[in-house]
């Protein structure tokens, strides 16, 4: 974002305005990713919304035509990105069975690229520049289309009449969706105020460093419950990592030093 801001010299509040369109992708995805394999298939839907995440990219790289295409573009990635962790996720569950510990083990795989890429992004942005690592991410990003393309993913359709939505009216299910926006609206409003606020030369104070940072600590988080969740009432889990994470952003709020920002961000 700092990187954007400097390039395109646009205001916090347009800033804030990109991150909305991105969460509007996923929004997006989440709605349409376990549809639309009712009517292309299982295949043929994931390669098209996953393939939306680097046309975003290669959009913030020619954005200074318009700059409506600096908020389509993250809005491109959060539908690809939304997209792939909801077909990654529900796989998983289909193939373990809905396992917990299986579902864990799969986000933290997430969190190992999103410990490494703030990294990389710091060293590549120093050698070559921002537009250098959405280059790279593209060119990731094609090589693994190829290989969804080249992998043997079930490519069924699902009969339309067997499509229920009776699960709205389920308490349980509105009560985690609700907890699920709430922390998402929590992560989100984390991760905009780093990369908004915390743009320092040395690697230590920067957000890359501190996005990294709050991303080994999630790691670890999602180990420990792969590893507890057979252990202990999942109620129990959810009372302790809601109240500890109100706590501590408060606490990251009335912060005032980069030590106490830190403490914070990790527990």
């Amino acid at each position: 974002m700092p990187d954007l801001k400097a390039a395109y010299n646009f205001t916090d509040t347009f800033g804030g305005l990109m991150l909305a369109g991105h969460s509007i992708g996923v929004l997006t995805a989440g709605l349409i990713s376990g549809v639309l394999p009712l009517y292309l298939g299982n295949k043929k839907s994931i390669l098209i919304l996953f393939a939306m995440a680097f046309i975003g990219a290669f959009l913030l790289i020619i954005s200074n035509w318009s700059s409506l295409l600096l908020i389509l573009g993250f809005a491109l990635i959060g539908l690809g990105r939304g997209s792939l962790l909801n077909f990654n996720t529900r796989t998983v569950n289909i193939l373990t069975n809905g396992s917990a510990a299986a579902a864990n083990i799969l986000h933290s795989m997430f969190a190992m690229g999103a410990i490494a890429a703030p990294i990389l992004f710091y060293l590549v942005n120093k050698v070559s520049g921002w537009r250098s690592w959405l280059v790279i991410i593209i060119f990731l990003g094609i090589a693994a289309l190829y290989r969804l393309f080249r992998a043997n993913i079930p490519d069924y359709k699902i009969q339309t009449k067997n499509y229920d939505l009776s699960f709205l009216r389920d308490k349980k299910f509105l009560i985690k969706a609700g907890m699920i926006f709430f922390y998402i609206c929590a992560e989100y409003a984390l991760l905009g105020w780093l990369v908004t606020y915390m743009n320092y030369k040395n690697f230590l104070n920067s957000s890359q460093f501190v996005s990294s940072m709050l991303w080994v600590v999630i790691f670890a988080g999602r180990l420990l419950c792969a590893a507890f969740a057979s252990k202990f009432k999942v109620k129990i889990f959810i009372l302790i990592a809601s109240i500890g994470s109100s706590l501590f952003f408060a606490g990251l709020l009335l912060s005032e030093n980069i030590f106490s920002v830190f403490i914070c961000v990790a527990c």
